[in-house]
């Protein structure tokens, strides 16, 4: 689970003694002038102090904290308000009684985070915001943190929903080797509280808000229950072997048969389950998948159990790329000329064959960055909004010569040109200008201003000189 992600300690209370559940494999707590121990709400162990005598600290490897993002965090209850010289939990030095960074009280009805550099010469408060509940006697999590890219020191209680924060301002160096409850961990434990704590952690990083929300499910929240996704693809391609989801915690081991991964229907095939919790669970994505290129989360599914992925980007096949239809058109001059099935629509998809300097137009026109000089021929296909995948079809870009469809008596002028066009009958606009642009289109020339592109219509032909005399060679050739 994400919550262990860089986690420096996690201490828990065993009985009477605060003890390493982190992993870590650091040495237990001491207590100092024996704490009782209660039980909570979740059956978990309190410590309990008197806030004149008991606290309780441990030895952790010595750290800076502001050089890093850091966070530390508290489970606790306490019926007695404590003040600013009542620490709830911290960390501090055993040789350095000016080194503090911990939660402590600041009034009956907030929480404030305290940190203090090694000098003594810097100080910096967070104070949350106030709940009148907040030392009823119930379990609470204080949560402090510092961003080590904005100087930010944040206070949260994560069950009221608390928060504050400000910006610290030249800490410099904060170095800590004593993680304590209770009281302000120093060479001699001060600043003693009336409270009582069932578990502490450290880590490096700032927490997610779903860390936090985890932190805050059960009363031990260290320990990843049930089936947990390690790590996913960051993208997946349509047709793509070897795409892996690994997952770990499971109550039973995945295997071929009893794992899924699917999304809407949607599923992609396992091929195979390799390891020992972790398991590498290693699918295939159907060239055929009933989905338009886009993002999309994965359920995992091993017998009783699931987790779903985050979105996952979803792409055509390798070597095709895709353009989003909007009005596609049909007929001479677009790509979708003379495809089957039914009739492409605003929001289908056309999946085709990449291809150097093709870029198709939304409506599926041919869009070349320049001319090619020899026919093209190009897959394509349509996905609708619903992701109905259509036929694979080839369509040929034929590169145009010899005044395609243009009779010699038609070639004097523009408006001779278009009137010839539209007794064709094949073409769809019927606009003069716009009627010539979608015929030299459909020559292989790159759309631009009408005049140019006749003019480097007519050059591609070996006609030179202006336009006139241009269309005058051009009209004499017979």
């Amino acid at each position: 689970m994400a919550l262990l992600d860089n986690i420096l300690t996690a201490y828990r209370v065993n009985a009477s003694v605060y003890e390493d559940e982190s992993g870590v494999g650091g040495p237990d707590g001491t207590n100092l002038g024996s704490p009782t121990t209660s039980t909570g709400a979740g059956g978990e162990d309190f410590l309990e102090y008197n806030g004149t005598t008991q606290s309780s600290y441990i030895a952790v490897p010595s750290l800076d904290l502001f050089t890093t993002d850091f966070t530390l965090a508290v489970r606790f209850k306490t019926g007695v308000t404590p003040g600013t010289t009542n620490v709830i939990a911290g960390l501090g030095n055993s040789a350095d009684n000016d080194t503090a960074f911990i939660i402590r009280g600041s009034g009956s009805t907030t929480l404030q985070g305290w940190a203090r550099n090694d000098a003594g010469t810097t100080i910096t408060t967070a104070t949350s915001t106030s709940d009148a509940t907040l030392y009823n006697d119930s379990e609470r999590i204080a949560v402090l943190s510092y961003n080590s890219a904005t100087d930010d020191l944040t206070i949260e209680e994560l069950v009221l929903g608390l928060t504050g924060s400000t910006t610290s301002t030249a800490l410099t160096t904060l170095t800590t080797n004593r993680l304590g409850t209770g009281a302000w961990p120093r060479a001699t434990a001060t600043y003693l509280s009336d409270v009582d704590t069932s578990w502490v952690a450290t880590w490096n990083k700032l927490l997610t808000a779903q860390d936090k929300t985890d932190l805050a499910a059960t009363p031990w929240p260290f320990v990843a229950t049930g089936l947990t996704l390690d790590s996913a693809p960051s993208t997946i391609a349509k047709g793509e072997t070897g795409v892996q989801f690994v997952v770990s915690n499971p109550a039973t081991g995945p295997t071929e048969l009893n794992t899924t991964v699917t999304n809407s229907g949607d599923a992609l095939t396992v091929t195979s389950v390799t390891g020992s919790d972790p398991y590498t669970i290693e699918c295939t994505v159907p060239l055929d998948i009933s989905k338009q290129a886009g993002s999309y989360a994965w359920t995992i599914t091993v017998d009783a159990e699931n987790v779903v992925s985050s979105s996952i980007p979803l792409t055509p096949q390798a070597g095709w790329s895709k353009v989003d239809l909007v009005s596609p058109l049909t007929t001479s001059g677009y790509m979708l000329e003379g495809y089957t099935g039914d009739a492409p629509v605003t929001g289908d998809d056309m999946e085709y064959e990449t291809t150097t300097g093709l870029t198709p137009g939304a409506d599926s026109e041919w869009v070349w960055d320049s001319a090619p000089t020899v026919d093209q021929t190009v897959a394509r296909r349509v996905v609708q909004a619903d992701g109905t995948v259509g036929d694979t079809e080839d369509i040929t870009f034929t590169v145009g010569g010899g005044g395609g469809p243009i009779p010699a008596a038609s070639r004097t002028s523009i408006y001779h040109i278009a009137n010839h066009l539209r007794s064709l009958g094949t073409y769809t606009h019927q606009q003069c200008n716009e009627l010539v642009v979608e015929w030299l289109v459909g020559e292989s020339v790159v759309r631009a201003n009408l005049n140019d592109m006749l003019y480097a219509y007519l050059g591609s032909l070996g006609y030179s000189g202006t336009m006139n005399e241009r269309l005058k060679k051009w009209s004499e050739d017979t």
